[in-house]
């Protein structure tokens, strides 16, 4: 199992200019884990015949991703 805790929206300045644009455009979100981690860069790690679920402590907050093996 990978659990990820506590993703934020990554700040402006660590955006490249081609995320700041789609931010700009489309209003596209851009979150990291604690530990910096991109979550678009994360699910390319996952395998396909997982189970994938949110859970969110806090509304409008989501604080963990966990990924379980089915």
């Amino acid at each position: 199992m990978k659990m990820y805790k506590n993703f934020n929206k990554t700040d402006i300045e660590a955006l490249s200019e081609k995320q700041r644009e789609l931010k700009y455009n489309i209003n596209a979100s851009y979150l990291q884990d604690e530990n910096g981690d991109d979550w678009y860069d994360l699910q390319k790690t996952f395998q396909p015949d997982t189970f994938k679920r949110w859970v969110c402590h806090k509304v409008h907050r989501c604080r963990r991703y966990i990924a379980i093996s089915t």
